[in-house]
Order: C-alpha cells, then structure tokens, then sequence
C-alpha cells in the first residue's frame, strides 16, 4: 500500500515532538567528565566558568529534543549549588540553568526567584523572559504567577528590571501593573537606585501602548500607578538633591536622567488613560522637576490636573525621608 506524502510529514512531525515514543529517540546525552556539581562547588573565579562553559557546549550540536532532555540532566545535577556557601558556584549554575534556554529547565527558573542571592533571582527571571515565548505556547501562568510574586518583595533593581522585562515577553498586563506597584513601594520607601528608576521607566513604557485600549478599571490602576512613580521619583530626587547640597555636592547626571525618563514615561501613561496629551514636564534642577511635576500630578495635600481628570486617581503620598 502506497503511503502519501502528507503521511510521512506527519509521521517525521509526530517523532520530533515525541508523540510517538516506540520510535527511535536521540540518545540522552552525558556532563563531560569531571565537570559535575561536586566540582563547580569547589571551583571559583574562571574554574567555575570553565565547567559552566563545558556543560553548554556538551549540548551545542543536539536536537531540541535532545537538548531538552540534557537540561533535565545539568539541572538535577546541578540545583544543590544554588544554596552554596561558594558564591561563584551559585552564580555559575544560575547562569547555566538560564543558558539552557529549554522548556525542562522552567522549573528550575521558577524555584530560582526565591533565592536569597539576588544573582540567582537575576538569572531566574532573565531565564523566564528568554523562554517566554515557548512557555506561551504550552501555558505560561506558572511562570507569570512566580514572577509577579517576586516583583513584590524585590528590593534590587537590577532585579526588578529583570522581572519586568520578563513580563513585558508575556504580555500580561495585571502582573506588569502588580510589578509596577511593587517598584512604586520600593522608591516610597527610600531613595531609588538607577537601577529601580529603570525598572520603573521599562514598566510605564511597557504598557504605556495598551493602555488606552484597556478596561476603566485597569485605565485608572495604570494612570494611578504612573502618577505615584513620578512624584516618588521626582520627591526623592529632591531628597538626594538636598542630601548631596549638605556635602557641596550634586545630583549625578546620569541620576537626573533616570528620573527624567520615569517622568517622561509616566507622562505617557498617564495621557493614554485619560485620553488626553499631557505637555512635556521637565526643570534644570530637582526641586524644578518637582515643582512642575506637582502641577500635573498633584502633592501631598494638593491636587493636580490628573486628578481632575480622572477623579479615581488619589492625592500623591509623601516619600519617607531619609534618616526618618
């Protein structure tokens, strides 16, 4: 009996995907000699990039399938060392489960965000956000859910950045604004890093182009969101401004620009949830920024345009000053 084409593509498909399992599979490959999890944890410095640097290239000519199962390979092998008292051990591991780059190695990631280390929480989400797009295929909630979840106690943020960047991947918009809330928390709390400022401008830019397709409820969270993240920004860049006054000294730069893009982007968002096209705000120095930012987005005790125009959107908050 003849046996068409289309058949045989189907039957080449249903192999590679694995569905039918009586027919020859790639063999499972092996860690190279000598380059397990007992000696990454004894290793430090370019030893330890060594080994890491072996286990990935064992797999460089393997099918997707053969690749996949490897990673559950290194990743039993391998997990002991993200709770290693040698740093360059923890490190190294992380960065390979997050080149493994493999549907087998989510779990993995996933258990990663939950590490003390925030090394191993960086190369966590990292990992998430490089295989989003194939765990959007099969299911992404476990991935979402975890990575929401770390964005609410993250403290870095070179961390948060991560976080959010992954979230941007998905594409889920509730996650990004929780993660948004997270960072708006952090910069409340105490004078922002570059970092955080960062994480907080990725986010607003993130979903500044949805926005205005959004539901009201989600409308008003996103305005309520960018309006706090610039006035903390901005509030807490005064904070540093007078700190570094009190030395003879003065904001960095670079530090200003950080800022400027949270405001630039909150701006955005804003605009997109009220329909309207809010002008550009910006000044020479910190306490100008302020001053013009509180004519849009109010201050403590004060309201500003945004509130009358979206009458959901509360009265801005004080920052905690330093030292209080």
């Amino acid at each position: 009996m003849m046996v068409s084409r289309r058949r045989w593509r189907l039957v080449a498909v249903m192999v590679v995907a694995g569905i039918l399992p009586g027919l020859a599979q790639g063999a499972v490959l092996t860690l190279p000699k000598g380059m397990g999890a007992k000696e990454m944890d004894a290793a430090h410095g370019k030893d330890s990039v060594a080994i890491r640097t072996a286990v990935i290239d064992a797999a460089k000519s393997a099918t997707v399938t053969e690749r996949d199962e490897y990673a559950k390979v290194v990743v039993k092998e391998f997990e002991p060392e993200l709770a290693s008292k040698n740093p360059d051990a923890r490190l190294n591991t992380a960065i390979l489960f997050n080149d493994l780059k493999t549907l087998s190695s989510d779990s993995a990631l996933i258990a990663m965000l939950k590490n003390t280390d925030p090394s191993v929480r960086y190369w966590g989400a990292r990992g998430l956000g490089d295989i989003a797009e194939k765990l959007k295929a099969i299911g992404p909630l476990r991935a979402i859910t975890a990575l929401r979840d770390c964005a609410k106690a993250e403290k870095s943020g070179v961390v948060a950045q991560e976080i959010i960047k992954a979230l941007a991947v998905f594409g889920d918009l509730p996650a990004l604004l929780v993660a948004l809330e997270s960072v708006s928390v952090q910069m409340k709390a105490a004078i922002p890093d570059s970092g955080m400022l960062q994480a907080a401008a990725l986010g607003l830019n993130t979903i500044e182009a949805g926005i205005s397709k959004a539901d009201a409820a989600d409308k008003l969270t996103a305005a309520t969101l960018a309006a706090k993240l610039a006035s903390f920004a901005a509030q807490q860049q005064f904070n540093y401004h007078l700190q570094q006054t009190a030395v003879a000294s003065s904001v960095p730069p670079e530090y200003m620009k950080a800022v400027q893009d949270v405001v630039d982007a909150a701006v955005k968002v804003m605009g997109s949830a009220a329909g309207k096209s809010y002008a550009h705000v910006s000044g020479d120095a910190p306490p100008e920024v302020l001053l013009n930012l509180n004519t849009l987005v109010g201050a403590p005790g004060a309201s500003g345009i945004i509130q009358k125009d979206m009458a959901g959107v509360p009265a801005m908050q004080a920052v905690k000053k330093p030292g209080t």
